[in-house]
């Protein structure tokens, strides 16, 4: 029932102030992805992970392979959870020193 209404769901019904915090919350997510990849924890389950599931097609935040999709939505749920408590003004820097 969420996948249906979130496939269906018109984007212009979502408040502007909604999807913009949405945004930053994602981005948040994703900077605190990549710090993960500095610590020990990441790489063990990176490394438990793709030995499990083998390549695939789909990107991991952070580091140069891709696993199959449900495996890559795992660490990569990983990556952004584990390190939460990362959300820091280090984090916003370490964001954009990937994106450049």
């Amino acid at each position: 029932q969420l996948a249906e209404f979130v496939a269906t769901v018109d984007g212009a019904a979502i408040p502007a102030a909604v999807r913009e915090r949405a945004r930053y919350l994602i981005l948040d997510a994703v900077g605190c992805a990549f710090a993960a990849t500095r610590f020990d924890f990441a790489h063990h389950a990176a490394s438990g992970i793709t030995d499990l599931a083998g390549e695939g097609d789909s990107p991991v935040i952070g580091f140069d392979r891709r696993l199959p999709m449900r495996d890559a939505v795992l660490l990569n749920g990983i990556l952004c959870r584990n390190s939460a408590t990362l959300s820091t003004p280090e984090t916003l820097q370490i964001l954009k020193t990937r994106l450049q």
